[in-house]
């Protein structure tokens, strides 16, 4: 029973991936692979004693931003060095808050929570908009920008079909 044990001990931490437990100012912990290599953009940091902004993981003292943190649904265009210019993200930017359990995208530079639009348990019943008004943005394929929204108490697609049991 006891090599059992220790087989399980030895298993676990050779497959484990842990980050140290402090990243670099620029980078973040990338759970699977257990590696600080995850870029945290728009955050200051210094480097050498100079101020800069962390960009694609490293301290760029070169460039300048004028809000920092960058606020949801805004993102930076930078050049090699210089002013960074404060532009609207991309629709489908990830715009979740910390610790809750829904998600929320951008959407026309709007961070919009997205209901989901199926039951948990099988059949997957549609049933996520039943007491949403219409207009929602709701979600049943993982697809957050394809246009699904709460329609008579159902998650349908612009074209009025929709995925799951009624």
């Amino acid at each position: 029973m006891y090599f059992y044990y220790l087989f399980l001990v030895l298993c676990a931490s050779v497959f484990s991936q842990n980050c140290p437990l402090r990243c670099p100012a620029c980078t973040k912990c990338d759970a699977q692979k257990g590696t600080c290599t995850e870029p945290r953009d728009f955050v200051l940091c210094s480097k050498g004693g100079v101020s800069g902004v962390c960009f694609a993981g490293t301290c760029n003292t070169g460039l300048t931003v004028s809000t920092v943190p960058v606020p949801k649904c805004k993102t930076y265009r930078c050049p090699v060095s210089g002013s960074c210019n404060l532009i609207t993200a991309p629709d489908g930017s990830d715009c979740t808050p910390l610790n809750v359990e829904y998600e929320s995208v951008c959407l026309g530079g709007v961070c919009n929570r997205v209901w989901l639009g199926l039951g948990e348990e099988f059949p997957l019943k549609n049933i996520g908009c039943v007491g949403k008004p219409n207009g929602v943005v709701c979600d049943t394929n993982h697809n957050l920008i394809d246009g699904e929204t709460c329609q008579g108490g159902l998650c349908k697609f612009v074209d009025g079909t929709y995925y799951g049991y009624v």
